[in-house]
């Protein structure tokens, strides 16, 4: 008899015996997931040749990765995946930090930031700052497939303006900013109108806040209608009377006044 092994590697299964090994794919529906990497950076002369992209399923890391560089356009696609949520992180790139941003439900865009204003900040000196988009129960169910537009603003230690750039989330999404360097100030202001908007990070009522080393910032941003004022009731006809008897005794009062000034001044 020849024993078998039941072996995981990624999202497949291998058996092995003395002789061969048969691989065997989940059944069942699959989907695809792509990870797409851009720069922003002016100089790329610390931009590194590739970076690794680890997978991960409904939070826990897989055990898949990829590694994005020139040879693959900085893209790369996960497929034959088991149904579920999917999200990816980035291993640290020094002298860099990231926004993280979801476009459509199967592509995630990694955009990689240059900070040479500290670039001898060790990579563990760093927060990370996630922008959440929610909507109120009153507007929910009409504006939940709205893109709703953000800038966000950051500044260093000293105040100065260091980066500053747009970003397009829906309710229920979020943009995520790893590796951002301690003491940076993060300032949130939403560019979309026609909505009320309140700022919240950690339990207060804010639009900005300060990373800290090691820690996660989340700012909610919640949106609802704007009220609309009372509209006072044309149709009420004494009313209208009431400011047409009014007009007319002013206009009566102005011609008086002015007949005494003609007659004062012969």
């Amino acid at each position: 008899n020849t024993s078998t092994y039941k072996i995981k590697v990624g999202n497949e299964y291998k058996y092995e015996d003395k002789s061969n090994t048969v691989t065997v794919k989940p059944k069942g529906e699959t989907t695809e997931y792509t990870v797409k990497k851009t720069w922003n950076d002016l100089e790329a002369v610390y931009r590194p040749k590739s970076v690794i992209m680890h997978l991960y399923k409904d939070g826990v890391d897989t055990g898949i990765s990829a590694e994005l560089s020139d040879a693959n356009n900085w893209e790369y696609t996960f497929k034959e995946l088991e149904k579920g949520s999917y999200s990816v992180v980035e291993d640290p790139v020094k002298r860099y930090f990231n926004k993280m941003y979801r476009q459509g439900e199967d592509m995630t865009i990694v955009e990689n930031i240059s900070r040479p204003w500290i670039p001898e900040t060790p990579d563990e000196e760093y927060g990370n700052f996630v922008l959440t988009k929610a909507l109120s129960s009153a507007i929910a169910s009409t504006d939940g497939s709205k893109v709703f537009e953000f800038r966000v603003t950051m500044t260093d230690t000293k105040g100065k303006l260091v980066y500053e750039d747009n970003v397009k989330i829906k309710a229920g999404e979020t943009a995520l900013y790893d590796y951002v360097p301690t003491g940076t100030k993060i300032s949130v202001k939403e560019l979309t109108t026609g909505y009320t908007a309140t700022y919240e990070v950690e339990g207060k009522v804010t639009q900005e806040c300060v990373m800290e080393t090691g820690k996660t910032k989340t700012m909610v941003v919640t949106n609802d209608k704007p009220v609309t004022p009372d509209i006072p009731d044309t149709s009420d006809r004494s009313n209208l009377m009431l400011w047409a008897m009014l007009l007319i005794t002013s206009i009566i009062m102005a011609s008086g006044v002015l007949t005494l000034r003609v007659k004062a001044s012969k």
